[in-house]
């Protein structure tokens, strides 16, 4: 299929919807169907992108709607529109002055090298503070009612909290209690993300102990049994509790908000995790996958489904650690993801190194 300028990505909610009415066709049947009625032949590795919800070129999504609209029993009719959304195509060479629209949260570690900012200190009021917790906990669980809904973005923010608390399985008051004992450990693991001074998300990680890691990833406990003595700084074992966002008529341009959350999480990976070229305690992250789009953006960074879901909330792990080096089944795009990312967290590390020693220096 030739390279197209512009792509088509299906919605979360459309993703669901295929997945909850079994309509997902066979890829044989359908790539035949393709080449027989539309006489499109796409390179069979598109498949997995298009059900994970990434951008394919637009002849694949509407020739599913037509598929399953024709030759689907009983059919299913959707419209393109409805069920997917144009994106810019963006080359992995892409700069920090790219087209406006681009959300970096989707490109992976490779392309955030070509963000990096000009200043690596953190923003004033990055770091969050005792009373901006509950507005934490809330913008957090309404932004996961809003991901979690078909037209999400349409909810007044009381219904989407409800529905993030429902999702999630916790009352924003009670996830306010869990994410400060760990807040109250050390500030660096949840950080506000903000664009001109106002703030447009959070960010929030917490280094853990090695047990406390391995029984939430055999999902043995949930992650609300982990706390504050759990907490450990520096660790190799990062959970990724959530990367949110404020409302969508808070939010300032898809970039600017995403590239200022992509800062505060490297910051926070580079300062709570040991050194880079510390081979034996080089990161492993785990993250839960609470709906369609969290399970793509993961995928993007390199985190894969480990087949463990954990018991509250209901939701599958996913998971990023270094690469066997000697194992023959691990593909060249896993090894060389990895390598991005401890590139641009070691990037991250010699600034704050950096900092650290020019702010005791009394020279």
């Amino acid at each position: 299929m030739p390279p197209q300028h512009t792509q088509r990505r299906l919605k979360p909610e459309a993703i669901a919807l295929l997945n909850g009415h079994h309509a997902w066709p066979k890829p044989s049947e359908f790539f035949r169907w393709l080449k027989e009625t539309e006489n499109l032949s796409p390179s069979r590795h598109w498949w997995k992108r298009l059900i994970n919800g990434e951008p394919v070129p637009p002849g694949l999504v509407h020739g599913l709607v037509r598929f399953l609209s024709t030759t689907r029993q009983p059919p299913l009719l959707l419209s393109v529109a409805d069920i997917s959304e144009c994106v810019p195509h963006v080359p992995l060479s892409v700069k920090s002055d790219g087209s406006p629209g681009v959300d970096v949260w989707r490109l992976g570690w490779k392309v955030l090298q070509g963000h990096l900012p000009e200043c690596f200190a953190l923003p004033p009021g990055t770091i969050c503070g005792s009373d901006d917790i509950d507005r934490v906990a809330q913008m957090v669980l309404e932004n996961l009612g809003r991901k979690s809904t078909a037209n999400g973005s349409r909810l007044l923010p009381d219904q989407a909290l409800a529905r993030g608390e429902c999702t999630n399985e916790i009352d924003w008051r009670s996830y306010a209690a869990w994410i400060r004992q760990f807040w109250e450990r050390d500030p660096m693991s949840i950080l506000l993300a903000r664009v001109n001074g106002n703030v447009v998300g959070a960010t929030i990680i917490f280094p853990i102990r090695e047990k406390a890691y391995t029984l939430y990833r055999d999902g043995e406990i949930s992650a609300y049994e982990l706390t504050g003595t759990d907490f450990q700084r520096p660790s190799k074992w990062l959970h990724v509790q959530s990367i949110t966002q404020v409302r969508p008529n808070e939010c300032p341009g898809t970039r600017a908000r995403s590239l200022a959350q992509g800062h505060c999480m490297l910051y926070q990976i580079a300062a709570l995790s040991h050194p880079v070229d510390a081979v034996p305690n080089r990161p492993v992250f785990i993250a839960p996958a609470i709906n369609p789009e969290n399970i793509c953006r993961s995928r993007t960074y390199g985190l894969r489904e480990i087949g463990v879901t954990t018991p509250r909330p209901r939701c599958p792990l996913m998971e990023l650690r270094p690469p066997d080096e000697a194992a023959s089944h691990v593909s060249l795009t896993e090894r060389i993801t990895y390598r991005a990312m401890l590139g641009i967290i070691g990037i991250y590390q010699e600034a704050i190194r950096y900092e650290h020693r020019w702010l005791n220096d009394p020279e």
